[in-house]
């Protein structure tokens, strides 16, 4: 999906909640000059919802800045 769906679907999500509790553990980093994966257990509350899950963030440098090129989430 391109960067202006993401960030309708990810506010249409998250914009709604009054409380969003966010607990991230076992955090692992793998890193080059150009590239950072980072690994880690995150447990989302919200509501009703309670929700643990493994995510894979992978960020990319372009001209001297970092961008979160994929998320995975299992």
């Amino acid at each position: 999906m391109s960067k202006d769906q993401w960030e309708k679907y990810r506010n249409s999500r998250i914009v709604s909640k009054k409380i969003i509790n966010i607990l991230i553990s076992n955090i692992k980093l793998k890193y080059t000059k150009e590239k950072i994966e980072a690994t880690f257990t995150q447990n989302y509350k919200s509501g009703r919802l309670n929700q643990t899950s493994n995510k894979k963030l992978i960020f990319i440098k372009e001209d001297g800045e970092w961008f979160i090129l994929q998320e995975i989430s299992e």
